[in-house]
């Protein structure tokens, strides 16, 4: 599905959503913000909260970005 080679640690995965979110692709960040919160990545959740508020790459809902958040 992610043609990269796949980073092993959330922060490596972290890095690689920040830096597809900068370029606007949205579901591919959404993919690795996932992965990393997986792995229980504080910052991760928090973005996935910020897609889910905003609506990118997601249909907007607060009720799940409140979920992400806490």
């Amino acid at each position: 599905m992610i043609s990269e080679q796949s980073p092993k640690t959330p922060e490596e995965q972290y890095r690689l959503a920040e830096k597809s979110r900068d370029r606007k692709e949205f579901d591919r960040a959404l993919h690795w913000f996932r992965q990393a919160a997986e792995q229980g990545h504080p910052p991760s959740c928090w973005r996935i909260g910020e897609a889910y508020a905003r609506g990118e790459g997601v249909e907007r809902n607060y009720s799940v970005a409140k979920e992400w958040y806490i």
